[in-house]
């Protein structure tokens, strides 16, 4: 009710809201008996049928496991196609760079850059991996773009333990 559905709306799409959230044989607990996990599932599965006009979604890809974060991933897909705003706060530039047509990157609480998803994906990259000698190199080399890709050359964010992974710099 606090994202304004009533009773009847709720009531009508409860069962979606559980299948979605893959919580059903936990629905007798307390809520305060959920887990981490379980809740986050729980609360992205009532935003997204609450239908309202903007989402705002803070590192929901950060919990849960592979076959969940992928039916995140492709409900992002299926709100991307039908132009719908989403406001995406995460750390995993993958899913960035994949979902997100403006970046705004945030340092020390200040807007540092807003931009295109690749070149905010790629600064925020910069300033936060660990500076080894090899990062050095190539930070002197000024790599721009960083891409992971599947066999068939296309972007992919999970992979099996045999697949094949190609990473474009």
């Amino acid at each position: 009710t606090i994202l304004g559905m009533t009773r009847k709306k709720i009531e009508n799409i409860y069962e979606e809201i559980v299948e979605f959230a893959e919580i059903g044989e936990f629905m007798d607990q307390k809520l305060k008996n959920f887990s981490s996990g379980m809740q986050v599932r729980l609360a992205f599965s009532i935003a997204v049928r609450a239908e309202s006009d903007i989402l705002l979604i803070d590192e929901v890809l950060a919990v849960g496991d592979a076959a969940f974060q992928a039916k995140c991933l492709n409900y992002f897909e299926e709100l991307k196609r039908k132009k719908k705003t989403v406001v995406f706060v995460s750390h995993d530039m993958d899913a960035v760079t994949q979902f997100c047509d403006r970046v705004v990157l945030i340092t020390n609480g200040e807007i540092d850059m807003i931009g295109n998803a690749e070149s905010v994906s790629s600064k925020y990259l910069l300033q936060n991996q660990p500076k080894t000698l090899l990062q050095k190199k190539i930070d002197s080399e000024y790599i721009t773009k960083v891409l992971v890709l599947n066999n068939k050359k296309q972007r992919q964010n999970t992979f099996s333990v045999h697949e094949d992974i190609l990473i474009s710099l």
